[in-house]
Order: structure tokens, then sequence, then C-alpha cells
């Protein structure tokens, strides 16, 4: 575990046999990368989905 550090998981739930599968990773970048994208944390998101 790092301090500051922020990963958004993306992943398939099987409830009936409780597993989950990982379909993506991201490390969410910090406040000065976004900025330079002129993007906000959301549409960051967002853009990770689709």
């Amino acid at each position: 575990m790092k301090h500051g550090l922020e990963i958004m998981g993306i992943g398939l739930l099987d409830i009936k046999n409780n597993k989950c599968m990982m379909l993506r990773v991201q490390q969410t970048l910090g406040n000065s990368v976004l900025k330079m994208r002129s993007k906000t944390l959301v549409e960051y998101y967002i853009a990770i989905l689709c």
C-alpha cells in the first residue's frame, strides 16, 4: 500500500459462486495531469469506461 495511490478497477461479479474477474485496472491521474489534459476526474472515469 502506498499513500496517495488510487486505482479504479472494473470487474465482473459472479455472486452465486462468490467470484470476481478483473477486466481492467487503471491508475487515477493526479490533478496536475488532469488540468493539462483539460479534463475533470469524472470525464476521465467516463473515458476509461467507454
